[in-house]
């Protein structure tokens, strides 16, 4: 299965905040706060998964597919909520990845 929509990414987090706690190398303290700021009627689910480097990421995912191709070629939905249009700009990624789970 595939999936289409954003990753937390902690690369952007990182770039944008710094390191904030020795304790938390990955900035994963700031995982809720965003999580919590994006409202859960703006995208369908969350999915553990892999992308081509073999690295994992919490996705919001917005479609899905078996067909990774025709997953490729299909559109994000536009518009949406505001507060992820803003979360994406800072400290989500758009893509498409396996899904683990």
């Amino acid at each position: 299965m595939f999936v289409k929509g954003y990753i937390v990414d902690f690369s952007k987090i990182d770039a944008k905040y710094g390191r904030t706690d020795k304790k938390d190398p990955h900035n994963m303290g700031y995982f809720d706060v965003i999580m919590q700021y994006i409202p859960r009627e703006a995208y369908n689910y969350t999915a553990f998964v892999q992308d081509d480097s073999g690295h994992y990421h919490v996705a919001l995912v917005f479609l899905e597919g078996t067909d990774r191709q025709k997953l490729q070629d299909m559109p994000m939905p536009e518009g949406g909520d505001l507060r992820l249009l803003e979360a994406a700009k800072y400290v989500l990624t758009p893509g498409m990845w396996k899904q683990i789970w």
